[in-house]
């Protein structure tokens, strides 16, 4: 069904370009378990090399420390963007909501729980390497296909604690250029409430 719906999304990006509304992307890629039996058996040199529980079965996890995968993504958004030359932008989940990368299994709030086992290939490599490694060819992907589209990467952590891990921080610190940060709204924030301090959640809009 992909022509199909490339076709449909097109009109949509002409019709709301006439009065004046850009259409953004909205995804969570590259999406742990997403990929079909048939694709995932003539691409396994693709996923990692570790099981993970959320998925379900083992190796249905793209690697961002493989080439391949790069590549991959590099290929899949500027094949998205040209196809739909129109797009604004593309807004992705990047950590969060559901399993992406190795990074999915990192808590991000401070000292929460012990290490996790990673992969082979991403346990040498410092959390911001394994996230750049998605976020540079999803950019360069986009930007092939249309130079002036955005790309913003959601981290999506709604724990309600103030102080996020190290990695998060040096994540940011490491954010490759061309690529917006975006957080949750109120999460981890503190109200006076009834005389007590509460710090805030999933979809609060209280400050």
């Amino acid at each position: 069904t992909a022509a199909k719906r490339l076709a449909k999304l097109r009109r949509t990006v002409e019709k709301c370009a006439r009065y004046g509304i850009g259409i953004w992307m909205f995804a969570i890629e590259p999406r742990c378990g997403n990929a079909s039996p048939e694709f995932y058996a003539a691409n396994t040199n693709l996923f990692a090399n570790a099981y993970w529980p959320p998925c379900d079965d083992w190796d249905h996890l793209l690697c961002p420390s493989l080439p391949e995968s790069r590549r991959y993504l590099r290929e899949a958004l500027k094949d998205l963007f040209t196809e739909v030359p129109g797009l604004k932008g593309f807004i992705n989940i990047t950590y969060g909501e559901r399993w992406t990368t190795c990074l999915s299994q990192f808590p991000c709030c401070e000292k929460s729980v012990p290490r996790p086992q990673l992969c082979s290939r991403c346990a040498k490599r410092q959390p911001w390497e394994v996230l750049n490694d998605i976020l540079v060819p999803m950019r360069d992907g986009i930007r092939a296909g249309n130079p002036d589209a955005g790309f913003i990467s959601w981290f999506y952590m709604p724990e309600p604690c103030v102080v996020r891990d190290d990695w998060v921080y040096d994540c940011v610190s490491h954010f490759p250029k061309g690529v917006s940060l975006q957080m949750n709204f109120e999460s981890g924030i503190v109200r006076e409430q009834e005389g007590k301090s509460r710090v805030g959640g999933d979809y609060w809009l209280s400050q």
